[in-house]
């Protein structure tokens, strides 16, 4: 009888983080949280130390990042606004080129983007769209305010919306 050894998988392999997100998900500047002891959940933008982090480190790396949600509130810190504000089924105006027309449409569950299949296909996360915009155009995504992104701010933006007691509509 001979023995067998088991095969032994790289760290970033064999224990999946809580997030399971590899590194190749994530392009050089895309934008991820960064959990700060001072001031909460910032932006920041991965750098070569990070991915040397993600890749030796995953637990490690993701017990101080958490990407991005990208919801309508994340979207707002790019250049770009819906063309109607106050709509819940909405398309936003986004500047593809002119040859390849790919409709952003924003519903109750999210942000989607019309793919080449046809089919619309969900964008759950910041860097996503970051790294759809950059395959389509060649370009960086224009962040027009990157404090827009902080934690602290989106939850007063968010809590702002909530009616008073006096103005609930039932």
């Amino acid at each position: 009888m001979y023995s067998r050894k088991k095969k032994v998988e790289p760290s970033s392999v064999s224990q999946p983080c809580s997030n399971a997100m590899l590194p190749a998900a994530f392009r050089y500047g895309n934008l991820i949280y960064y959990k700060s002891s001072e001031d909460g959940w910032l932006p920041n933008a991965l750098d070569w130390q990070d991915f040397k982090w993600m890749e030796e480190n995953p637990i490690s790396f993701w017990e101080t990042f958490a990407p991005i949600p990208l919801n309508s509130k994340t979207f707002s810190a790019t250049w770009y606004e819906p063309k109607n504000e106050s709509c819940i089924d909405c398309e936003w105006d986004f500047p593809f080129p002119s040859y390849c027309y790919v409709p952003l449409q924003q519903d109750s569950n999210g942000i989607y983007y019309y793919n080449c299949s046809g089919l619309f296909t969900k964008i759950e996360w910041f860097h996503e769209l970051q790294n759809l915009y950059y395959a389509i155009t060649g370009q960086e995504l224009q962040i027009k305010d990157k404090s827009r992104l902080e934690v602290s701010v989106l939850v007063n933006e968010i809590l702002s919306d909530v009616p008073k007691d006096d103005d609930l509509p039932f």
